[in-house]
C-alpha cells in the first residue's frame, strides 16, 4: 500500500481550528492547559509534512500541532508506539481509506477509551484534517476537530526514490 503523491513532499501550513477546546476537554485537559495550547499554538504556528523514505517503503510524517513537535516513522498499515492527544502512550497506525489517509491512535494498557481517528484529504493545495475523539459511551457522537492547511508547493509528479532505485539495479 502507498499514500498518493498529493500527500507527500508538500509541507502544509495551518490555516484554521475548529472545535479545538470541546476536543480537548473530551480528552481530559482542563480548562487553563487548552488556553495555553492555543496561544502556543498561535506562537509557533502548525505543519504537516510526509516524505517517503526506505525507497518509498516507509514514510516519516513530521508535525508541529499546538507547540509540540513529533516525528514518526512509518509503513502503512503496519503499527508503531507513540504518544496520544493526552500524552499517554497509543500504538498509531497509517492506512489509506478511500481518497483518505486515515491515522488511528489505539490507547495502551487496560483502558475503556476507544481508539481516535484522524482523516487527512488533500485536496489542489488544502489539506482538511478530522480528528475524531470517540467517547467510551457509544451511544455519544464523536468530537470533531477540524483544521485545515494549505501549501504553495505544487504536487510531485515524479518520485525521487524511484529514480534511485532504478540507478542501483
Amino acid at each position: 500500500m502507498s499514500i498518493p503523491q498529493r500527500f507527500l513532499q508538500r509541507k502544509f501550513k495551518l490555516q484554521s481550528s475548529d472545535n479545538h477546546d470541546d476536543f480537548f476537554a473530551a480528552q481530559g485537559f482542563s480548562r487553563c492547559h487548552r488556553l495555553f495550547r492555543s496561544k502556543l499554538s498561535d506562537f509557533r504556528g502548525g505543519a504537516i509534512r510526509i516524505d517517503p523514505v526506505s525507497y518509498g517503503l516507509a514514510y516519516l510524517f513530521k508535525a508541529r500541532i499546538y507547540g509540540k513537535d513529533r516525528e514518526i516513522k512509518f509503513r502503512p498499515g503496519q503499527q508503531v508506539r507513540g504518544v496520544g492527544f493526552n500524552g499517554r502512550p497509543v500504538e498509531i497506525s497509517f492506512t489509506m481509506e478511500g481518497d483518505y489517509l486515515k491515522e488511528v491512535h489505539v490507547p495502551l494498557g487496560k483502558t475503556r477509551r476507544r481508539p481516535d481517528c484522524i482523516y487527512y484529504d488533500a485536496v489542489k493545495d488544502t489539506l482538511i484534517v478530522k480528528a475524531f475523539h470517540y467517547c467510551s459511551d457509544p451511544q455519544q457522537p464523536p468530537i470533531v476537530w477540524e483544521r485545515i492547511y494549505s501549501t504553495k508547493d505544487p504536487v510531485q509528479d515524479q518520485q525521487p526514490y524511484r529514480d534511485q532505485f532504478d540507478e542501483m539495479l
